[in-house]
């Protein structure tokens, strides 16, 4: 049967015991050549969230001794031959002066790099967005027209960014609608999203997205569900689903975010040895809470080939993390229960939470000690709720929709002011009363915050007009 030469890698033919190219005899049973062997039986599995941390581990020297091996015997500076070259032109793993790239192949946060179908985010790149419409949140001609100027504004931002790094990148966006006849299981997407590509003919959104991705000029296809609700966007990398390349956004937020996701990228803005790690070395990184394509991320999804001294500067100081820790990490991240969030700006969240974000009933203190109790969704003030201003002096007790006043409410001033009624994103608007502190009220319609359509204005001496007002102004 034919063999490698574990030192260089080189396909030997049947019968071969010697290497023709480093001289290596592939026979010998040394200590070196069985710490190689473990060597390339672990390098060959390294990449995906699936690998054990054991086999991580067998490439270390504590790996080595683990099995009995002097790590001195796997040691460049101990080998008086000179480094090999593979026949891809590759260095070897004997390589005395390994570049960044090769040390760091392993790390954690480049485990996702060039896996799945979406290795890199460079070529002719074809988007699927899918505006999914649930039975209470179905989108409207207005809000889809709305939302495909957002993504591609988006798009074309994109476009620009790679442009900066030297990138060839075309993107040719598709828009599509699937129709739910329940809520979305955001704990199994695959599930719902299977059902649009069988609308369009396909037995399974795998299938569909190889269809797309076989076409001769493209170089990868990810799809894009669209939720019209607030709520915790994510991407499933294909080296994490084993299925299909997708990411679910709500209201269109975080697209480039998610999109590097399913390119490679990793978020820097969890836990803390990363976070502070991020903000030193990758600052304003999009994967953080920045809106820019730092160094290591724009490694990552393809749009450089070496890593910059502040990315290996990122690996190093944060090589010691571990994926049992980072496990855990995302657990806490992503928790959903009943618990208690503290953020780095001082603010405090109480209450329900899913996959980490506010969702349900809960009170959210800001660092200036205002303070919001009552109804979240998708980590939004929605519902119900009252919240005390304490900084601008006022307390407000209604309805919310997406952190704004909306629905009917009142709003009460330190000053003894006050309005009592209908709002609009954060407006007065439909009918409703307003109470000045010098004793005039006006008590009627309002648009977009002004006196507008028919009300009675009553001023504190007594006076009274009474008939159409336009925008604060009356007419008679």
């Amino acid at each position: 049967m034919a063999r490698s030469c574990i030192r260089c890698g080189l396909k030997l033919e049947e019968g071969v015991t010697v290497c023709p190219v480093c001289g290596t005899d592939i026979t010998a049973d040394s200590e070196l050549l069985r710490a190689m062997r473990a060597r390339r039986r672990a390098t060959s599995r390294r990449r995906g969230l699936l690998i054990a941390l054991s086999l991580l581990l067998a490439v270390s020297v504590l790996g080595a001794m683990a099995i009995g091996v002097d790590p001195q015997l796997l040691s460049p500076a101990e080998d008086p031959r000179p480094p090999i070259l593979r026949p891809d032109g590759a260095s070897s793993a004997l390589d005395p002066d390994p570049t960044p790239e090769q040390k760091w192949d392993d790390h954690l946060y480049l485990n996702l790099r060039n896996t799945g179908s979406c290795e890199k985010l460079v070529g002719q790149v074809e988007i699927t967005f899918v505006f999914v419409h649930e039975p209470q949140y179905p989108w409207s001609a207005k809000e889809k027209d709305e939302a495909q100027e957002r993504l591609e504004a988006e798009i074309a931002a994109l476009l620009t960014e790679a442009a900066r790094f030297d990138v060839e990148l075309t993107i040719n966006a598709t828009f599509g609608e699937l129709y739910l006849s329940a809520a979305a299981d955001h704990e199994d997407s695959y599930s719902w999203q299977t059902l649009y590509a069988v609308e369009q003919g396909y037995e399974s959104l795998a299938e569909m997205q190889k269809a797309i991705d076989d076409r001769s000029n493209v170089a990868s296809a990810p799809m894009v569900f669209l939720c019209n609700y607030a709520g915790r966007s994510y991407a499933n990398p294909g080296a994490i689903s084993l299925a299909v390349e997708s990411m679910v956004l709500y209201y269109t937020e975080d697209f480039r975010h998610e999109l590097f996701h399913l390119y490679g990228a990793e978020d820097y803005y969890f836990p803390a040895l990363v976070e502070e790690a991020a903000s030193l070395y990758l600052p304003e990184s999009i994967m953080n809470d920045g809106n820019v394509t730092d160094d290591l991320t724009a490694y990552a999804i393809g749009w450089r080939d070496v890593l910059s001294d502040n990315a290996v500067a990122f690996l190093e100081t944060t090589s010691t993390l571990t994926r049992v820790e980072l496990e855990n990490a995302t657990e806490e991240e992503q928790f959903t229960g009943t618990g208690t969030r503290v953020y780095d700006n001082g603010d405090r969240y109480t209450g329900d939470l899913v996959f980490g974000v506010p969702h349900g009933k809960g009170t959210y203190t800001f660092s200036d000690g205002s303070v919001y109790t009552g109804e979240f969704e998708g980590g939004l003030f929605h519902g119900y709720g009252v919240f005390t201003d304490v900084t601008y002096g006022f307390r407000y007790e209604g309805g919310f929709s997406n952190d704004l006043f909306h629905g009917e409410g009142k709003l009460i001033f330190d000053d003894g002011e006050y309005y009592v009624g209908g709002f609009r994103n954060d407006q007065f608007h439909g009918k409703g009363t307003y109470a000045f502190a010098n004793g005039d009220v006006y008590t009627g319609e309002f648009k977009d915050g002004l006196f507008h359509g028919q009300g009675t204005y009553t001023y504190a001496d007594g006076t009274v007009e009474r008939g159409t007002w336009s925008e604060d102004e009356f007419l008679g």
